[in-house]
């Protein structure tokens, strides 16, 4: 499970920054050309525009898409739910979970339908 929430991790934040670019204006197109001050705003490690460099480009079409289908508050909050479930999995509050229970509540949260009225 903690090499998954790594991944999901990392897959949030490319997300976070395809949404914060395509909410500035920045085409897909542009994002290896970005003004300094706007690569300035984004991350050294995990940044959308060095990882969808070259043949990369589809990856850079699915982060858009994936980015408009959730909210800012969607991916702001996704970070602190992560770190609360590797919390958890690691027993930081001194409470034995079940991994799969808990890897399962993350999903839930992370992901809820359209019917469950929260934005997380």
């Amino acid at each position: 499970p903690e090499m998954i929430l790594t991944m999901l991790l990392r897959q949030f934040q490319l997300l976070r920054q395809a949404k914060f670019l395509l909410g500035q204006g920045f085409r897909l197109n542009a994002w290896q050309s970005l003004p300094e001050e706007v690569q300035a705003r984004l991350p050294h490690e995990h940044n959308v525009v060095k990882t969808t460099a070259g043949r990369m480009g589809w990856l850079a079409k699915k982060l858009a898409g994936q980015c408009q289908r959730l909210s800012s508050g969607q991916l702001n909050d996704a970070p602190r739910l992560l770190l609360n479930a590797d919390l958890q999995l690691k027993g930081a509050d001194g409470q034995a979970r079940d991994r799969r229970v808990t890897m399962e509540t993350l999903l839930c949260q992370l992901c809820p339908g359209p019917a469950s009225g929260r934005s997380f």
